[in-house]
């Protein structure tokens, strides 16, 4: 995107009259901790599942607040020690744990500028972050320590780099590495590492018992300094840092879950998405500074659902990915009930959807049945928070239903400290993101050269009608009044409102200073007093936001019609057959092609149902692509084709997945047809639905790269991959 210098027309300003408490104003992120424990110190903060004796993990053990406090008080202590100057930047390379956030407190406390990097990011990424932002220590947890020390090699900036410990696997860790010879501070050309963050606890007891009543506060740090460098998930090549206040940071928690958080009970909340994004990080800012219990999930996700029922949380964050995958882990379990079972299940939710919408009185007799679903989450839930992607409205009103709780979708970017808008308990208008947050306001900015008008179309009428045209004259929209001014009918009116399209743009105390050591790009971002998000939206009739795409991701086929990629591939997600997919197309083409990871289960369902196996085309087929496969693994290449990098398997059914992706053309023609029957369905048009696609067995992740760390789609790096493919797709076009 370039610098546009040309006036730009902006929309109506929304904003809301629901303000942030006044005690924030002003305030670091420690000064409210401090704040926050002299009324709810008493209260389990900070909870992880107990190490058993046989290797397990057990039931939630919790710290409360005072505790954390205090551990927040000897961290920052021991970091003073280490002569360490207001504005030394901190990098925090973990996953999400207690003591994470502890050292992000604790260097709030001093004005030190912390920087998360993600355990994700490969190790070019990794040592350019680091080495840019020239970090003087490192907090890294045991699996990253060798990844860490090679990228810090050629960081001489680096001074320490402190690792995570305390629990059982870690200790196991840490004593092979130092083989129980060295003493603090360790070698780290050695090790890897040059102190144990239980070190630094005992180090800063230490100094705090020698004056208790010391400040712990550096005084020259206040809440409008910069306190951290959030780089980006990188949908797009290298990840950009945004540069961020300590106050903003904190308003920008209280802003989301201060809409959504009156409840009579203590909430408890789950940490599992990556601190290392602001939206995770925002939603513990807030829990720690209102007393709400933040639980941390055991480290791997496809056991978050084991946390969960340990756990018991009211407050779950979630992107929308994640809920696909339980989305898709429940029609699994719906699919292999009994039909009676079935017959009541559907029943059920009949009844929870009417008394959700029509306010029916009937959740004596869904319970019954939905109750073990709603079990498996801890049976507590009430708020689903949804954020970093578009979340497609079937899935968000199914889990509505069957969860139990409320399902609320939210928008916002790191530049803004995480959620701008967000929707609230009495929002059912599912496919939007709510309205904008306490302190922030936002408007729409026309694109005219991509039909998007910010204004509603009485003003864009008043500039098209001849001036002297005649009171009274009208068309099929509205009239010309005696005043001369243009006027919609009142039919027209609402639908007008629906058709204020434009660049979302956003303003407020949360809005980041600028990209670090990168003024191009703050220019492109920052201007006329906005932060230009480069997403699409439209206001919805009753004052909502709704996201249609991105700007880049916008773009108009041969024929003229503009193409909304990613309001195409949502309609898709929830389907049985589709795992994911990634939807292309370019200006010179007349037609999308697409790239699509199809659920397993369902090509082998449709394999069986058809008898395929007993065809001479499946055998036929079936005999020349193991012996190519047979091939390329004696010659020591791939074991897939140059589509997929999938490893080989010694599982049948794993191997006819991959045959029926790679060489049977009847699946592919078969996921085409059912891709074509959905966005029919979806009322899409016919230019929207794909001509050609491409089946692969391999999901988009993040190890391949494929996903960015917070689970959207890397279009550019999948287009890489996939390039001689898609190449050969757009050929079939023309």
């Amino acid at each position: 995107m370039e610098i546009d210098n040309k006036a730009k027309e902006y929309g109506e300003v929304h904003g809301t009259t629901q303000l942030l408490p006044d005690w924030l104003n002003g305030l670091t992120r420690y000064e409210a901790l401090v704040k926050a424990m002299a009324k709810n110190g008493h209260l389990p903060c900070q909870g992880r599942r107990a190490y058993l004796s046989n290797g397990k993990r057990g039931e939630y053990e919790w710290e409360d607040g005072n505790t954390v406090l205090k551990k927040v008080n000897f961290i920052a202590l021991a970091l003073k020690s280490f002569g360490l100057k207001k504005g030394d930047t901190v990098g925090i390379m973990s996953r999400n744990r207690p003591e994470w956030t502890i050292v992000d407190i604790a260097c709030s406390s001093q004005g030190y500028v912390t920087v998360p990097i993600y355990d994700s990011y490969g190790p070019e990424i990794c040592e350019k972050i680091i080495s840019v932002t020239k970090q003087v220590l490192v907090f890294t947890a045991t699996e990253n320590v060798s990844f860490v020390k090679q990228a810090v090699e050629r960081c001489p900036t680096v001074q320490r780099i402190v690792v995570f410990d305390g629990n059982p696997p870690d200790n196991e860790i840490v004593r092979n590495m130092l083989n129980g010879s060295c003493e603090s501070p360790h070698d780290i050309k050695a090790v890897g590492f040059s102190h144990l963050y239980t070190e630094l606890l005992q180090m800063g007891s230490s100094i705090f018992d020698k004056d208790p009543f010391q400040n712990i506060a550096n005084p020259e740090f206040k809440g409008d300094d910069v306190s951290t460098i959030v780089f980006t998930s990188g949908t797009a090549g290298i990840p950009k840092g945004a540069i961020l206040r300590d106050n903003s940071l904190l308003k920008g928690g209280w802003a989301l879950l201060g809409r959504c958080t009156n409840f009579p009970e203590q909430d408890i909340v789950v940490s599992y998405l990556p601190l290392a994004h602001i939206f995770e990080r925002g939603i513990e800012i807030y829990s720690l500074t209102d007393g709400i219990g933040i639980g941390y999930f055991s480290g791997s996700i496809p056991k978050l659902t084991e946390d969960l029922f340990y756990l018991k949380p009211t407050l779950f964050p979630v992107v929308p990915r994640v809920l696909a995958k339980i989305l898709g882990g429940i029609q699994d379990q719906i699919a292999k009930m009994p039909k009676v079972v079935r017959w009541f299940f559907k029943g059920a939710c009949f009844l929870r959807e009417k008394e959700i919408y029509n306010g029916w009185w009937t959740r004596p007799l869904s319970e019954v049945i939905l109750r073990n679903i709603k079990a498996k989450f801890g049976g507590r839930l009430r708020i689903t928070f949804s954020g970093s992607a578009p979340l497609s409205p079937a899935v968000g009103k199914f889990l509505d239903v069957i969860m139990g709780c409320r399902v609320l979708q939210g928008y916002g970017q790191t530049e803004a400290c995480g959620a701008s808008l967000s929707q609230s308990e009495i929002d059912w208008e599912y496919g939007a993101v709510g309205v904008p947050l306490p302190g922030v306001e936002c408007c729409l900015c026309s694109v005219p050269e991509m039909g998007y008008f910010a204004l509603d179309k009485v003003l864009h009428k008043r500039k098209e009608m001849n001036k002297e045209s005649a009171p009274g004259s009208e068309d099929e929209e509205g009239f010309v009044g005696a005043d001369g001014v243009y006027r919609l009918h009142d039919a027209r009116k609402e639908a007008a409102r629906e058709r204020q399209k434009g660049e979302v743009c956003i303003r407020g105390d949360s809005v980041f200073i600028g990209y670090f050591e990168d003024e191009k790009q703050t220019a492109i971002a920052l201007r006329d007093g906005w932060l230009h998000t480069g997403d699409v939206g439209e206001w919805l009739p009753g004052g909502q936001l709704r996201i249609i795409d991105r700007l880049k991701n916008v773009f108009k086929l041969q024929q003229g019609e503009y193409i909304y990629i990613e309001e195409i591939e949502q309609a898709l997600v929830s389907s049985p057959v589709i795992g994911q997919v990634m939807l292309y197309g370019e200006s010179c083409m007349n037609g999308l092609i697409g790239i699509v990871v199809p659920q397993a289960k369902a090509l082998a369902q449709w394999a069986e149902k058809e008898g395929m196996k007993d065809k001479d085309e499946w055998k036929k087929c079936w005999a020349s692509w193991s012996k190519e496969r047979a091939a390329k693994k004696s010659e020591g290449a791939s074991s897939s084709s140059s589509s997929s990098s999938t490893a080989p398997s010694s599982s049948e059914q794993d191997e006819e997945f991959i045959f029926m992706c790679e060489a049977f053309q009847p699946a592919n023609q078969y996921v085409l047809s059912h891709i074509n029957t959905v966005l029919r369905e979806a009322k899409r048009k016919g230019y929207e639905i794909p001509r050609y696609i491409l089946l692969t067995p391999e999901e988009f992740s993040i190890e391949n790269g494929m996903l960015t760390p917070t689970h959207k789609i890397r279009r550019e790096n999948i287009k890489k991959t996939f390039f001689k493919q898609l190449e050969q797709m757009k050929q079939n076009l023309l």
